[in-house]
C-alpha cells in the first residue's frame, strides 16, 4: 500500500466551496456596517442637538411669563448667557428668516422667473 500524506483533491475543493461561500455571505455584511455605521452617527448627532435645544429653551419654559415672541425670547436667552452677539433684535412681531411657506415660494419664484 502506499503511505501517501496529503489532502486529496475532494477535500480541497469542499474547503474552498465553504470559504467562497462563507465570503459571499460576509463580505457584502461588512460593506454594509460601514454605512449603517455613518447613519448612526447621523442619528446621534440629530439627538444631540434635539437635547441641546431641550436645554436652551428650558428657561423659557419654565419662567412665570411664558413663550411671549421670538424677539423676547432669544433676548431672555441672550441675557441669560450674558452675550448680545448672534442674532440682531428687530422691533418687528415676526423675525427675520422667519418666512412662512406661502412667501418664500412667492419669492423665489420671483427669482426663477425673468
Amino acid at each position: 500500500m502506499n503511505n501517501c500524506k496529503g489532502f486529496t483533491l475532494i477535500e480541497l475543493i469542499a474547503t474552498m466551496v465553504i470559504f467562497s461561500v462563507l465570503a459571499a455571505i460576509l463580505i457584502p455584511r461588512y460593506m454594509d456596517a460601514e454605512t449603517a455605521s455613518k447613519y448612526r452617527a447621523i442619528d446621534m448627532g440629530v439627538s444631540e442637538m434635539n437635547s441641546r435645544e431641550t436645554l436652551s429653551w428650558a428657561p423659557v419654559k419654565l419662567s412665570t411669563e411664558g413663550y411671549r415672541d421670538d424677539d423676547q425670547v432669544w433676548a431672555q436667552l441672550l441675557a441669560a448667557r450674558g452675550s448680545t452677539s448672534g442674532r440682531t433684535m428687530t422691533g418687528s412681531s415676526t423675525p427675520r428668516g422667519r418666512e412662512t411657506r406661502r412667501e418664500r415660494s412667492a419669492s423665489s419664484a420671483r427669482s426663477i422667473r425673468p
